[in-house]
């Protein structure tokens, strides 16, 4: 049954809600505060990653699944699968995911940077976000759809526009959904013309600082911070010295990159994702955010549970 349905947010997650609802024959609209290109999502890295509960796996492969099509056609999505390094100290032996992801290989304890305690090579989709968000942005147009800038200090200002809302509003949600368990997690890359880098890399480690480097074509992400509470949307010089050093000691080809620019986005912090439904205003309000860093890869497995509960009947 075809329903009319208003996505809030046109970050990755929107913009995937949107598209799964519209390209399914719905009624969509998207109301956002920040166009695609100025979205927390157009910040990101672009590495797919494995979630990391029952959930948060399921919605993981499902987008895998997805990105792995887009990838057959890159030049359009902005979707490349590239083979890289995962290194980690908050496990010490192989996880159970791992026998999900292609192409697996175990790192010997005696390969692995100083300190880490687990390492694997995977080939994984890596997404470079603003094409694959103007990728996203013209299926939408092509579905009719069209995405209206507006700032709203309310659900209710939505729920009395369509009968069924979906809260995609990221870290916004703190404000808008009055969930104080969502905090920023403010993230900076330092983008550096790519020196021949055909690998991507990343450590896994719990603490604010961290290394990672993400190549997308003529272009290298450097990475990164891991700010909890940090607002600041302004590139910190100081974060950007740390992130080139310790990419170069990783990298030493990173050493002399030429620095094209900078980026930094807030990620919707919270404890796990929300995806559940509440009744508004005689509206049915479904709730999608705080996946942290894991938006861009569990976008199209949250996008799907989405249409499911759209689907279903209203109380």
């Amino acid at each position: 049954m075809t329903q009319e349905v208003l996505v809030l947010g046109a970050g990755v997650i929107g913009l995937t809600t949107a598209v799964r609802l519209a390209e399914a024959g719905h009624n969509v609209r998207v109301w956002a505060e920040l166009l695609p290109l100025e979205s927390t999502s157009a910040a990101a890295s672009g590495l797919w990653m494995p979630g990391f509960g029952e959930r948060e796996e399921r919605w993981s492969l499902a987008s895998f699944e997805e990105f792995s099509k887009l990838s057959r056609n890159s030049t359009e999505t902005g979707v490349h699968l590239e083979r890289g390094l995962a290194v980690t100290d908050i496990w010490d032996g192989p996880q159970p995911w791992l026998e999900f992801m292609p192409e697996v290989e175990v790192c010997p304890q005696e390969e692995l940077p100083d300190g880490m305690t687990l390492g694997w090579w995977s080939t994984v989709p890596m997404i470079d976000i603003p094409r694959y968000l103007a990728h996203l942005t013209d299926r939408l147009t092509a579905a009719g759809v069209t995405i209206e800038r507006k700032r709203i200090e309310k659900l209710t200002e939505a729920t009395d526009a369509a009968p069924t809302v979906v809260n995609c509003t990221g870290v916004g949600a703190r404000h808008l959904a009055g969930d104080e368990g969502v905090e920023p997690i403010r993230g900076q890359h330092v983008i550096v013309r790519n020196p021949g880098i055909d690998y991507w890399f990343m450590e896994g480690i719990q603490t604010p600082t961290w290394t990672g480097f993400f190549p997308h074509h003529d272009k290298v992400l450097l990475a990164g911070v891991s700010q909890q509470g940090n607002w600041n949307l302004e590139p910190d010089p100081d974060d950007a010295r740390g992130i080139l050093e310790r990419c170069a000691k990783a990298e030493p080809r990173l050493k002399d990159a030429e620095v094209l620019g900078y980026n930094v986005g807030l990620r919707a912090g919270r404890e796990t994702a929300r995806l559940d439904t509440e009744t508004l205003g005689g509206s049915r309000v479904i709730h999608a955010y705080g996946h942290g860093p894991f938006g861009v890869s569990q976008s199209w497995g949250t996008a799907h549970d989405v249409a499911e509960l759209v689907a279903q009947p209203g109380e």
